[in-house]
């Protein structure tokens, strides 16, 4: 249900079912009453004011009422259609009226002629893809749920659904039918491709599916003159496959599986890969697509080409490719002549395409033409000026964009001017970061910015007072001796730590103590201020105020200090760069004339260490071709050639160089280096034999040999120099890196600890901000409950006094009420005295004068408004039923009616006078107004005063609240004034003077106590003095009781020496002499005895070991004659089972034989079978019996026997 409304007669709702249900929940289980059906998934449900009308919407748009209930439907009041369009198509095989569906699920049909909606028709779900039957008034609907829907489209007026059937379980993307209407083919994105027939007479029957991978996109379809169904499916945007449909419904052997799944073979199915994935597809001819390229935009025609599935494979290939828009296309449709294709893209533009025969033959005969008479594409476009107007259309564009660009440019230079003035030009210090030349070591400076003139401000006032402070400080020093402060800034006047190590122990000791005391070890990193208040001192708010902006300063100094080491530190490097390079220089050099190939080290300062070059862009890190202007390339071209006409000028007029350069290689002065490794070439004639030569030749022969010796010589010389000097050069290299490292590592080590300290002064910082933030906070609760305060007694003073006058008011009141109830009193006490002349009827008139009417013991609250009465026959559930209300004045009016009647003379006593009468109604009549009066002075009484109690428990709330307060503010003031003097001090103590266990996270030092040092050490010394004389008190203890400890096991080994020879001397002669032992005692030579002994043993022992050979040896000849007849056995069981086949085979012919000869006999046989069966059976009971019988006489015999024999006992002695 989405709706419900509660109705007199129950209880309505609706849901997406669109029906409304009357509900009846007067019983434990509610049930249905009534139902009415609207069609549409309702959303809401409302009734008029009378509640005799139901209003109900519906999310498809409409809104319907109800006023009859026996009606079965209701009244459509409006119809306002919504929601997106999914699909339109025209109703064949007339074109005067079109349909079309919305994702909501709402079919409509529109008149063309006269465009109209005439009728809808709601599917119930949401849709997703419609299709038009080219054979019949029908069109086909797929769902996001997997159900198609066939509407019958005869009667125009009313649509009407005949079919539904759910193929998938997923959204139904694609529907087509073919040119002739037989076939209806559904895709998916589960990889399923139904097809099924489309005439109705055959119920729509599902013929199966073919099994394509992906999601389904594009279905297109095509007919041959031949009626040969052409089908190409376009699935993961870049699969393409092609099979065909002739005689699917005839031929009956198609399925590959039981579920239905048809088999490739059937369909001539042929799969193909595409190149770039596609949009939009459809056929132009048989075996050609045309398709959207999606990586860009061009229009295609693709050929499909079949094979024979042997030789020749199936393949496809790219006629020709069409641009025919600005932005990638997104559909493609054919007119049902296929003389009109129509294509649309991103771009909104819709472009029509004729393609006529003549069309067609001028574009085959152009593709075929030379490359020199082959027409453009587009000058086949018969609409030049639509052609013209995209050109200009598309030029305006470009021209749009390029403004857009410009725009952005300069927006991105604003940018980047903002970004660069604010995170550079305003920097005093610009961060920059120094590389090591071998290690990974990388130290960055302390980026800094300008301060301002307010700040500098700051700082000088801040300075100004507090060297007022100080000179007051001395000056109350000097004069009376007293400071207000424990400690001065006199503490912060010492020397740094550097200088405090020259000085001595004691000095070290005090400074290390300062240190502690002042919290950081900033005063040796450059932060050491003489006007800066000790930890001591901060007891006041602008005491804090003014260390905060003195620890800023500090701050700033280190950063400083640290930023110089640090400049000094990267000129050094840009120094050792230098030398590395000219020494890089002189080693090419010489690897060069050696011939080397080894990488020499070449420094380069890193982009960290010069961050203003981040700022430029330099022709070399532009990946991308720069983009030249027509002008632009023609000036380039210009200055190129009047640089090669001035070069070429400047040539021709030098004859000095051009002789230079070619009589001696452009150089004045020899190089004997490179003469050296020239190659010598030796004259033509020694490459004779020497026999050959002549005396001339052969003495030149020796003097060139000598020479080309001493040129080796030096050669070898030269080469060793090259080789000391350049590993000399790589070791210089190598230990300039190295110390240049270590003072990078060093630089980082004091990086490191300049950190550490700045966090130190910025915690005293933090901390300072969150003492000032505490103690506003307490300022703020102060001031707020000094204003509660304030205003709480201002309220207990104007309670006082209302409390005041209220009980002077409710005297007042008593007093009167006292007053009224004694004249109610008085009256009852003189009504005797009043009627004392009526003795006889006294006690009667007393009864008639305590005679009350009902209803006079309550107040009676009388009603001015007239009382609101319903109709009982409303159909409202909230209204109040009748008589609910105004029944009070009545009752009072009662009251008074009763009254009267009560004074009528018909109660009169009989005998008494009717003045006598008259006088007591009256007088009761008093008496009752009087009761009344009493009774309301009671009750206002009663509320004076319990408003009484109120004013005085509020009274006495405020008196709580205002103790309270004042309870709240003195504790505020003591923690304030604790909080001021109670300072909070930061100390730097070494890990081991730290005696408090560590938590995870944050340490607990609130049950934390600080002890100075020497206390520690004196104890810890005591405890040492009184270590050591227990450790030698344990020590003399330990040697006594090692001494006891000795005396005692040599008294136990005695005793068990003494234990062990008694059991000798027993043993010895309790010891029997046997054989053996005489023989030991009496042979000299008993070893040779026992080595004979052993002798033969071991001869044993060997022959056993042959015997167990021998042993193995027939086993194992015994298990291969047992493996022999295994195999024997074998070959016989092998020819016994071939001979059992055969003897089976006889038996079962012989059977059969037997079979059939003896058929006749079997019933005979059978009965001569079961009479000897029987009689057996029963010879078999018989005898059994017969068998117990004997049994049973052989166990008496046996009895009677065992009675005749003597008993005869056996005694044992």
């Amino acid at each position: 249900f989405n709706c419900l409304s509660l109705h007199k007669d129950g209880l309505y709702a609706g849901g997406n079912d669109g029906a409304i249900r009357t509900l009846d929940i007067t019983l434990d289980e509610p049930r249905i009453l009534d139902q009415i059906e609207i069609g549409r998934e309702i959303s809401s449900i409302t009734w008029s004011s009378d509640f005799e009308m139901l209003g109900v919407g519906s999310r498809q748009g409409t809104i319907h009422f109800i006023r009859n209930w026996n009606v079965p439907n209701a009244n459509l009041l409006l119809d306002h259609h919504y929601g997106k369009f999914v699909g339109l198509q025209c109703i064949y095989p007339e074109n005067d009226y079109c349909v079309t569906v919305r994702e909501n699920g709402t079919l409509q049909l529109w008149a063309i002629t006269e465009p109209s909606l005439d009728a809808s028709c709601y599917i119930g779900c949401q849709v997703s893809c419609l299709v038009s039957c080219p054979s019949s008034k029908t069109v086909t609907i797929g769902s996001e749920n997997g159900y198609i829907f066939v509407i019958d489209l005869n009667e125009i007026r009313s649509p009407r659904i005949i079919h539904r059937n759910r193929l998938y379980h997923s959204s139904v993307t694609k529907l087509t039918h073919d040119i002739n209407g037989r076939y209806l083919l559904a895709g998916s994105n589960d990889g399923n491709l139904f097809i099924c027939s489309a005439h109705a007479t055959t119920g729509f029957k599902v013929f199966g599916y073919l099994a394509i991978s992906g999601d389904i996109t594009e279905i297109a379809t095509h007919t041959d003159e031949n009626d040969t169904i052409q089908v190409v499916v376009l699935h993961n945007d870049s699969m393409l496959t092609y099979f065909n449909l002739s005689g699917l419904d005839l031929n009956q052997d198609v399925f590959a599986t039981k579920s239905g799944q048809i088999k490739d073979t059937a369909v001539n199915r042929v799969d193909f890969k595409l190149t770039c994935p596609m949009k939009g597809l459809q056929f132009i001819t048989a075996n050609t697509v045309i398709a959207f390229d999606s990586s860009s935009k061009e229009l295609k025609e693709i050929e499909i080409q079949r094979g024979d599935g042997q030789k020749v494979r199936s393949s496809w290939k790219i006629n020709r490719t069409f641009l025919c828009h600005q932005l990638p296309g997104e559909g493609i449709t054919i007119s049902r002549s296929g003389e009109l294709l129509v294509t649309w893209s991103q771009d909104g533009c819709v472009a029509v395409w004729s393609l006529p025969s003549m069309v067609k033959e001028l574009i085959v005969n152009n593709d075929n033409m030379p490359e020199i008479d082959r027409l453009e594409n587009h000058e086949f476009t018969l609409d030049v000026e639509d052609r013209q107007r995209l050109i200009e259309e598309s030029d305006k564009e470009v021209e749009m964009v390029k403004q857009e660009i410009q725009l952005k440019n300069v927006a991105k230079k604003y940018h980047h001017q903002l970004i660069k003035s604010d995170c550079w030009d305003e920097m005093e210090t610009h961060g920059k970061a120094i590389h090591a030349f071998k290690s990974n070591v990388v130290v960055s400076n302390y980026p800094m910015r300008k301060r301002t003139e307010q700040d500098l401000a700051e700082i000088a006032f801040v300075n100004l007072q507090r060297k007022i402070e100080v000179a007051e400080a001395s000056l109350q020093r000097e004069i009376i001796g007293y400071t207000n402060n424990s400690l001065t800034a006199e503490t912060n006047e010492k020397p740094d730590e550097e200088e405090i190590n020259e000085n001595g122990k004691e000095t070290s000791a005090d400074q290390e103590e300062s240190v502690a005391l002042y919290g950081s070890r900033g005063i040796a990193y450059g932060a050491g201020h003489p006007l800066l208040y000790t930890q001591f001192q901060l007891n006041l708010v602008h005491e804090k105020r003014d260390q905060i902006v003195l620890l800023k300063d500090c701050i700033h100094k280190i950063k400083i200090k640290f930023n110089e080491e640090f400049t000094e530190v990267m000129k050094m490097k840009q120094s050792e760069i230098k030398k590395i390079r000219e020494k890089n220089v002189r080693m090419s050099k010489i690897m060069h004339d050696l011939k080397l190939n080894e990488e020499i080290f070449q420094p380069q300062m890193h982009i960290d260490e010069k961050p203003e070059e981040l700022l430029k862009v330099y022709d070399e890190e532009i990946k991308a071709e720069k983009y030249l202007l027509p002008e632009e390339v023609e000036k380039k071209e210009r200055i190129r050639r009047e640089e090669e006409v001035r070069k070429a000028t400047e040539e021709g007029q030098n004859p000095r160089e051009r002789a230079l350069q070619q009589m001696m290689g452009g150089r004045l002065e020899a190089n004997p280096e490179e003469d050296l490794f020239k190659e010598f070439i030796r004259p033509e004639f020694m490459k004779k034999p020497p026999e050959q030569m002549t005396d001339d030749e052969v003495r030149m022969a020796k003097e060139i040999e000598k020479k080309e010796k001493v040129i080796v010589e030096e050669r070898e010389k030269y080469k060793k120099a090259l080789e000391t000097e350049l590993k000399k050069l790589q070791t210089n290299v190598g230990a300039t890196c190295e110390a240049f490292d270590d003072r990078i590592a060093k630089l980082f080590e004091r990086k490191v600890n300049t950190d550490m300290v700045i966090c130190q002064e910025e915690l005293k910082c933090l901390r300072l901000f969150s003492l000032l933030l505490d103690e506003d906070s307490m300022e703020r609760k102060e001031l707020e409950l000094s204003k509660l305060l304030d205003y709480k007694k201002q309220l207990k003073n104007q309670t006082h006094a209302m409390l005041t006058d209220v009980k002077h008011e409710v005297d007042l009141f008593r007093d009167e009420y006292d007053k009224y109830v004694n004249d109610d009193k008085y009256m009852d006490k003189g009504f005797r005295k009043e009627f004392a002349e009526t003795e006889p009827y006294l006690d009667t008139l007393h009864k008639l004068f305590r005679r009350r009417p009902r209803g006079q013991k309550n107040l009676v609250r009388v009603c001015n408004d007239p009382p609101v009465v319903m109709s009982p026959s409303t159909k409202n559930p909230y209204a109040h039923p009748p008589g609910s209300q105004g029944g009070g004045f009545a009752y009072s009016s009662g009251f008074y009616k009763a009254l009267d009647e009560y004074d009528d003379i018909s109660h009169m006593p009989q005998g008494l006078d009717v003045l006598i009468w008259e006088r007591l109604t009256e007088y009761r009549r008093n008496k009752i107004e009087m009761e009344q009066e009493v009774k309301s002075k009671a009750l206002t009484l009663a509320e004076m005063e319990e408003f009484l109690k109120k004013r005085a428990k509020e009274d006495d709330e405020l008196r709580e609240e205002i103790e309270s307060i004042l309870r709240s503010l003195k504790r505020i003031k003591d923690e304030k004034l604790k909080f001021m003097m109670n300072l909070s001090v930061q100390f730097l103590l070494k890990q081991g003077q730290v005696e408090v266990y560590s938590d995870d996270f944050v340490t607990d030092y609130s049950d934390s106590i600080l002890i100075h040092r020497s206390v520690i050490e004196d104890l810890n010394a005591t405890i040492r003095l009184l270590g050591d004389a227990k450790v030698a008190i344990m020590n003399d203890c330990k040697n006594f009781r090692k001494n006891i400890h000795l005396l005692e096991w040599e008294h136990k080994k005695m005793k068990m020496q003494i234990e062990d020879l008694h059991t000798k001397g027993k043993d010895i002669q309790l010891l029997r002499v046997t054989k053996e032992l005489q023989q030991y005692l009496g042979d000299e030579d008993y070893q040779q005895i026992h080595q004979h002994e052993i002798q033969m043993l071991e001869n044993t022992i060997v022959k056993y070991h042959h015997a167990h050979e021998q042993t193995i040896k027939e086993r194992k000849r015994m298990f291969n004659r047992l493996q022999k007849l295994v195999k024997s056995k074998q070959s016989e069981n092998d020819s016994v089972t071939n001979q059992l086949d055969e003897l089976a085979l006889s038996l079962t012919e012989k059977k059969s034989i037997y079979d059939v000869n003896a058929g006749g006999d079997i019933e005979v046989a059978r009965e001569k079978r079961r009479k000897e069966i029987t009689t057996r059976r029963k010879l078999v009971d018989v005898a059994k019996i017969q068998a117990q019988e004997v049994a049973v006489l052989r166990a008496e015999v046996e009895r009677l026997r065992m009675k005749t024999f003597p008993a005869l006992v056996q005694i044992d002695q």
